[in-house]
């Protein structure tokens, strides 16, 4: 049983490879080791369990023994050996309860003929599963066989899902599978392209990248060419950074402050080309270029213009 979310696909191929691994010769080969270790760590648990019981038995039919040797009208002393005879069954009972559950949570033992039918099994399942009349419902079911259930634990913003299996000899452990991307978005951004975007995008901006791609004959799976549009959209969804390039002049606050103007004033100059500036991207300051020459004719504009003043809004200078 798998519990979780939908589109399973990425999930069922992860856990898929998982028990092929598990499966492998060298890993059933590893397991039988272990399991060879630890049941003989549990014989030598046993006999000290068996040490108990018999120790135990033994201080109860002594009990029993002392009881039936006192004489009758002594009855003080029958009481007490009574009572000592009552607890030493309750502790027999409770070891032989104690010791019942141990043998029931035993290891398997496999026989010498298990163990070549594991090891050959190793060898067949990897054979059976890829052959091409092996369909998928087959698979689910080997996969039944082995694991008793998986829960996968998503969250809305993390690329990667957690998948907790419960093997059959109830041993646990967690994969990480990646999210599967919705059908349109896997269409038109494949993974090569992403990986190509995050290499260039090291010191490339994305009208950059974009034109490298066109230069290169690269087309969208559309057919379309590539747009500095679709770079900043595709480095989005992939979460790869811009290209950062250094700024080379001020920001439109730096400028109104150097010629004591209001912000309006330094949009309505860059709208009207009075300001050379640019950007690096939608969303990105302006970084505006400001040598002296041109400092000056502003400033001389600001005074001939008679709203110079830094109280109020100047709209236009």
């Amino acid at each position: 049983e798998i519990i979780g979310v939908p589109n399973q696909f990425s999930k069922m191929r992860a856990i898929s490879e998982r028990v092929l691994q598990a499966m492998q010769p060298a890993q059933l080969e590893l397991a039988l080791q272990v399991m060879d270790k630890l049941v003989n760590k549990e014989d030598h648990a046993d006999k000290g369990w068996k040490l108990l019981l018999e120790r135990t038995t033994y201080e109860a039919d002594r009990a029993e023994r002392q009881y039936q040797q006192v004489e009758p009208e002594n009855r003080l002393v029958a009481r007490s050996l009574e009572a000592k005879w009552n607890e030493k069954l309750l502790e027999l009972e409770r070891v032989q309860t104690e010791y019942a559950q141990y043998r029931a949570r035993l290891s398997w033992r496999p026989s010498d003929e298990d163990r070549a039918e594991i090891l050959e099994l190793a060898n067949t399942l990897p054979r059976i599963w890829s052959a091409a009349t092996t369909v998928s419902k087959d698979r689910k079911r080997i996969i039944r066989l082995l694991i008793g259930d998986v829960t996968v634990f998503a969250e809305a913003r993390n690329p990667e899902v957690r998948l907790g299996l419960r093997w059959r000899n109830h041993c646990s452990e967690e994969l990480v599978a990646k999210k599967p991307l919705p059908k349109g978005m896997e269409r038109k951004h494949t993974t090569e392209t992403a990986d190509l975007v995050r290499e260039l995008a090291v010191t490339l901006t994305d009208d950059q990248i974009a034109m490298v791609f066109n230069e290169q004959g690269r087309r969208t799976p559309e057919g379309r060419a590539f747009t500095t549009a679709s770079i900043r959209w595709l480095r989005y969804l992939h979460k790869i950074p811009a290209y950062f390039v250094p700024r080379r002049g001020l920001t439109v606050k730096e400028v109104a402050e150097k010629l004591a103007v209001s912000a309006h004033v330094v949009y309505y100059w860059i709208e009207r080309s009075m300001l050379k500036a640019h950007k690096q991207g939608p969303g990105h300051p302006w970084d505006i270029l400001l040598d002296d020459e041109q400092e000056a004719a502003l400033r001389q504009r600001v005074l001939e213009s008679g709203h110079h003043n830094h109280g109020k809004k100047q709209e236009h200078v």
